[in-house]
């Protein structure tokens, strides 16, 4: 076994920083679905440059539409000065052989947005008016070190993050 060459190793250590890149690991949403996706993964075109467009119309209008030239996008997904949209590639693979994304908006999958009183609710205030019953939370929380005065509080979390699985929960058998 031979030590690889400097030139070897530089490229490996290039390609590895390109990689793990802010620029890399960024996320977009996109306007037909609003689902986050790795940005490698979409792509951005003019409003009226959407192949077949039209297929986004919504059956039923809705006064809470964001309707961008009479189609229904996400408006994270898209940037108003330039007016282009960011698209998966999952959306633009069913546009352009013309068939509705399963999972864009305008196949009956917009949902009105949340209302503020309901969009900063702590986990008590959850479980209160909770359909499901949580049987089990898992938070990964992480500290930081003690010599991290110094460190971007931006690059730290600042809420809890972690995954929940929840269950249907059978009031009957709960004696109410």
């Amino acid at each position: 076994m031979k030590v690889p060459e400097r030139k070897v190793l530089d490229s490996i250590i290039m390609d590895s920083i390109y990689q793990t890149s802010n620029k890399t690991l960024q996320f977009v949403i996109c306007a037909c679905c609003a689902r986050e996706t790795d940005s490698a993964d979409a792509s951005v075109f003019a409003i009226a440059a959407i192949p077949n467009h039209h297929l986004l119309k919504p059956q039923e209008h809705h006064e809470k539409h964001d309707l961008f030239n009479g189609i229904l996008l996400e408006p994270a997904g898209i940037k108003l000065t330039t007016k282009e949209a960011t698209i998966c590639v999952e959306c633009h693979d069913c546009l352009l052989h013309g068939k509705l994304p399963a999972l864009a908006l305008a196949n009956n999958m917009w949902l009105d947005p949340i209302p503020a009183e309901l969009s900063d609710l702590m986990l008590a205030e959850h479980l209160l008016i909770s359909r499901y019953f949580p049987m089990a939370y898992i938070f990964k929380l992480y500290s930081k070190p003690a010599e991290s005065a110094n460190w971007d509080s931006t690059q730290l979390y600042n809420r809890m993050k972690g995954n929940m699985s929840t269950y249907l929960l059978d009031i009957r058998k709960m004696g109410y």
